[in-house]
């Protein structure tokens, strides 16, 4: 969480020696307004950065912990001194993988841990946790969403399982066509090996290169069930899509090669909600949204969510083969319900905690959920668009100032991919992922000035992010074939060699 204006500086080991890539020491040792400046340059370039961004650090006037400055607006240095002692000295630029958990919310779920019971059981402590699983499923509809309450909450292990579980259950049959953006994270993508499995054809699309066109239709008659899935936002590189367009003209048919058919939309909506609440217009409502919590709170880990709009649930409840524990026992019983009433199964009268049983097998990690009522309670109490306004002018900041930085020589020092500098919070998100140049416009090892960072207490983050296709599409376009080899250091084995001379990845801070 940061406290301040910041720019990273470039920098050399704890001992003063060159760093291992020794292209970081001919980098100057500081810049106005970065690590490393005089304190007074320093106030000067934060007074002038509060002057550009007058929504930095204000958020609502949370009720979620003890306040020391009142009740009126919470600014960013309370917060941090309140919620992120643990991050005192530390600059963390990784909200993209995991927030940091807030301190108040780790104590109120360690309390709330001594109360919870299984809640397939009927004695107290099952029943006071199943209410609070509902409880959280209004939750996520309500506090992430608006428009969303025609949807059913699934709890899931994240958003992989969330996409999974909608490759598995999707109807797929030979005239099915599975249409991914080429921005999509590497879990939404695998859902195209599923749908090639059962006959489907695959293909990817650039959003970037197409236009959305709401306005036309494909004739539905005929043909089988088709899925498109896209991110909100793009973990890669922070750009963000009109979901409004896309789903309209996805549900329309106007994404895929032309062919008929009933076609339905996945919505990836992991980074966009962790710094926009997300209004779904009745027009254009995606039949599928995923989501991974820890990434907007930091906690729980291992819990995510699928919202099914109440149109596509029986899609999915109807071709779910595997059933197990809740699962199985729901849909024995809402069969013969559904059944008596002429229904199919997962009709939209079970909706809600219901419906969610038929998709959930097993017991659900209710811990975790339970914890999960508080730290979206948490966040709402921010205010979504203040976290997004806030996050945004540290976006929009950090990009400037790496793309004005320059060598001795006049050579950029940096080049940022994705959105430029100046693009709106319609247009991105609070990520900016770069690399650094040499003076002769040569690219720093990204895995140099990530570890060098670390050294002195920032954390980012480098590599691919899991997203193979964005950062070889934004790597391709700023480099051409140079970039043709991608590398994550997460996945890496260490005795895989790397080709020299690719450009293999970028750093990313968020």
């Amino acid at each position: 969480m940061l406290t301040g204006p910041l720019v990273v500086a470039p920098v050399v080991d704890e001992d003063g020696e060159t760093p291992r890539d020794p292209h970081l020491a001919r980098l100057p040792s500081a810049m106005p307004g970065s690590v490393g400046c005089g304190e007074e340059q320093a106030e000067i370039e934060k007074a002038k950065f509060l002057r550009e961004y007058p929504s930095y650090g204000l958020f609502g006037p949370s009720k979620c912990f003890p306040r020391t400055k009142g009740d009126g607006p919470l600014d960013i240095q309370e917060l941090c001194a309140i919620e992120f002692p643990h991050l005192a000295g530390h600059h963390y630029l990784d909200f993209a993988a995991a927030a940091p958990v807030p301190q108040s919310l780790a104590y109120r779920s360690a309390e709330e841990m001594l109360k919870s019971g299984n809640p397939h059981s009927i004695n107290a402590a099952g029943k006071l946790t199943a209410s609070q699983i509902l409880e959280a499923r209004g939750l996520v509809t309500r506090s992430l969403f608006g428009g969303a309450h025609d949807y059913t909450c699934v709890f899931t292990s994240g958003a992989t399982a969330a996409l999974k579980l909608v490759a598995d259950c999707f109807p797929w049959s030979e005239e099915s066509l599975f249409v991914c953006s080429v921005d999509s994270h590497d879990s939404a993508r695998g859902m195209g090996e599923v749908a090639r499995s059962r006959g489907a054809a695959v293909i990817e699309i650039d959003m970037s290169a197409s236009a959305a066109s709401p306005d036309d239709s494909i004739d539905a008659a005929g043909g089988g069930h088709h899925l498109f899935t896209f991110p909100g936002e793009s973990n890669a590189t922070g750009a963000r899509h009109d979901v409004r367009r896309w789903v309209s003209s996805a549900q329309k048919g106007c994404v895929g090669d032309g062919r008929g058919g009933k076609w339905h939309v996945c919505l990836d909506a992991s980074k966009l909600v962790a710094s926009k609440r997300l209004v779904l217009e009745p027009d254009a409502k995606p039949d599928f949204i995923v989501m991974s919590f820890y990434k907007i709170v930091g906690a729980p880990t291992g819990v995510g969510a699928l919202l099914v709009h109440k149109t596509a649930l029986p899609l999915l409840v109807q071709s779910k083969i595997y059933r197990g524990g809740g699962s199985a026992a729901a849909a024995i019983v809402l069969q013969t319900s559904c059944g008596q009433r002429g229904l199919p199964l997962g009709s939209s009268e079970y909706n809600g905690g219901r419906g969610a049983a038929l998709l959930e097998d097993g017991t659900l990690p209710f811990q975790q959920v339970c914890m999960l009522r508080h730290s979206l309670t948490w966040i709402a109490s921010l205010g979504l668009d203040a976290v997004g306004d806030h996050a945004w002018s540290l976006r929009d900041y950090l990009a400037k100032r790496l793309v004005a930085a320059r060598h001795d020589n006049g050579a950029p020092m940096c080049i940022v991919y994705g959105p430029p500098p100046g693009a709106t919070s319609e247009e991105v998100g609070a990520v900016v992922t770069f690399n650094l140049m040499t003076r002769g416009g040569e690219v720093i090892s990204h895995a140099s000035v990530g570890e060098a960072a670390a050294q002195h207490g920032v954390d980012l983050r480098w590599g691919m992010f899991c997203n193979q296709g964005g950062m070889r599409q934004a790597l391709q376009a700023a480099h051409g074939q140079a970039a043709a080899e991608i590398f994550d250091p997460c996945w890496h084995p260490p005795e895989v060699h790397v080709s020299d001379g690719y450009i293999n990845g970028a750093v990313r801070a968020s």
